[in-house]
């Protein structure tokens, strides 16, 4: 559950239960009752709008520290973390996984040329398109300037039952091959 999420919950509960006894006090004509229920409330307020925040700051302070700040896809911590993942898999499940290392070859010249602004567009436009071609249980990771890292994880259930073979590896490979990384060229 998204942190969040609860803290709404707590603060439409605390609004709701407050309006209640607001009612009730206002019924019984208890001005001293009204009064410390509105600090109450206020005070209930105020703390579910902190949480608020410091939950939002706390999901940005992640996000900054496990993805790349131009890209938005996971860096060099979050990769190996998930390659950590995927070796804990593969032990315990025989299944395999491939890691891939694209390196853009004369990147420099985009940014000498065109300007920064230019190579940060084609950084993010490479970033999409990688993404755009993966299947969601893969990763792809941009870990330095201009070098990216796609990993994929294989079921053994499907090779051993004759649905996954080293062609269809080689396939896959071979459709990413065309469909983007000649396509970035």
């Amino acid at each position: 559950i998204e942190p969040t999420h609860d803290y709404a919950t707590a603060a439409a509960s605390a609004l709701i239960a407050f309006l209640a006894v607001l009612a009730g006090a206002a019924a019984m004509r208890d001005s001293s009752l009204v009064g410390l229920i509105i600090v109450l409330a206020v005070a209930t307020s105020v703390a579910a709008a902190s949480s608020l925040r410091l939950a939002s700051r706390a999901r940005a302070a992640e996000s900054l520290a496990l993805r790349d700040a131009l890209t938005g896809l996971p860096n060099r911590t979050l990769l190996d973390d998930r390659i950590d993942q995927a070796l804990q898999r593969a032990r315990r499940t025989a299944d395999s996984f491939a890691l891939m290392a694209i390196d853009l070859d004369g990147f420099k010249e985009v940014n000498d040329i065109r300007g920064h602004d230019a190579g940060d567009q084609v950084l993010e436009s490479i970033a999409r398109r990688l993404e755009s071609v993966v299947r969601a249980s893969d990763t792809v990771a941009r870990v330095g300037g201009e070098t990216y890292v796609f990993g994929r994880h294989f079921n053994s259930l499907l090779k051993n039952f004759g649905f996954w073979t080293s062609s269809d590896h080689a396939h896959d490979v071979g459709l990413l091959h065309d469909q983007e990384i000649l396509a970035i060229e």
